[in-house]
């Protein structure tokens, strides 16, 4: 089996809009993807601390929120606005390479060479 990636939005998506609770038969699609071995996350505009409580429900270990600006890979936050604000662009892409590429490899295989990758001025 090839290994397929799959994101989810949570409003309308995973839960009812109007009710904002679980979709049911959502759950059980997700869970069955997971056993399946592909990536699942969810993708949210939602800052973190309003999707942590849908994600954790779900079950999802990975999921991009407050706009791209926050992911959490294998349970762990980060927020890039954060760091971002002060950091050059040489800055920007260490961070990426010292504390989430591995981790990022392991889990979606990039197969991309960013421990080698220089930005250009």
């Amino acid at each position: 089996m090839k290994k397929k990636y799959f994101f989810f939005d949570i409003d309308g998506t995973l839960t009812d809009r109007t009710t904002n609770e679980i979709v049911p038969s959502a759950k059980v699609a997700v869970k069955k993807l997971q056993e399946a071995g592909h990536f699942v996350c969810i993708n949210t505009g939602r800052a973190h601390y309003k999707a942590e409580k849908p994600r954790l429900e779900f079950g999802f270990d990975n999921m991009v929120c407050s706009g791209g600006n926050g992911i959490v890979i294998n349970g762990k936050h980060y927020t890039m606005s954060e760091r971002s604000a002060s950091m050059t662009r040489q800055g920007i892409l260490s961070f990426l390479r010292d504390d989430i590429y591995d981790t990022l490899d392991e889990i979606i295989g990039l197969g991309v060479k960013l421990k080698e990758t220089v930005l250009s001025k």
